[in-house]
């Protein structure tokens, strides 16, 4: 079994989700004796708050690089708005990252969907390294709230999930 790398902490909750989700499948394929080899690194979510993308890429870089150096063979960002650093990080290590986009577009493939809903907060939904990712990758198009529902989406994954709140107006 491989060793894989989790970039989490831009929600630790999600970092959470991450780390069970990958041992809850390993041991429905392998057996329930067998979890696999991890690696976390945690980054401070203030990061992502700042919103400055040459501090991200700095620092998703830096981290990506801990990961490989330790024995990651490959990585896994845990939350979706740091993939907006994929694009500056994977060039620059020798093992893969998996990109959330490349995930969603081969499920979305599979069911023959031809346009996906994206929600997230505003960074996730209007930078476009998810969008344009799904489009280049599948031919997928990807439709985004506007207006108020994207001020709300936002709210409901910056103010509350990343709190950990799982409000009922959320879900």
């Amino acid at each position: 079994m491989r060793t894989i790398g989790l970039i989490g902490g831009t929600s630790w909750h999600s970092t959470i989700a991450y780390y069970r989700l990958i041992n809850e499948k390993v041991g429905e394929t392998r057996g329930t004796w067998s979890n696999p080899e991890m690696l976390i690194y945690s980054i401070n979510i203030e990061i992502m708050r700042e919103q400055d993308p040459d501090r991200i890429n700095a620092k998703y870089l830096e981290v990506s690089k801990v990961l490989q150096k330790s024995g990651a063979e490959a990585l896994v960002i845990c939350a979706n708005t740091p993939h907006m650093a994929y694009d500056h990080v994977q060039p620059r290590i020798h093992i893969p990252i998996l990109h959330i986009a490349e995930a969603t577009g081969r499920k979305a493939a599979q069911l023959g969907a031809r346009k996906v809903g994206l929600l997230g907060n505003k960074p996730t939904m209007t930078r476009g390294f998810i969008p344009e990712y799904l489009n280049r990758e599948f031919g997928i198009d990807t439709i985004i709230p506007q207006g108020e529902a994207l001020d709300r989406s936002h709210h409901f994954v910056s103010k509350e999930l990343t709190q950990g709140k799982f409000t009922e107006e959320a879900r």
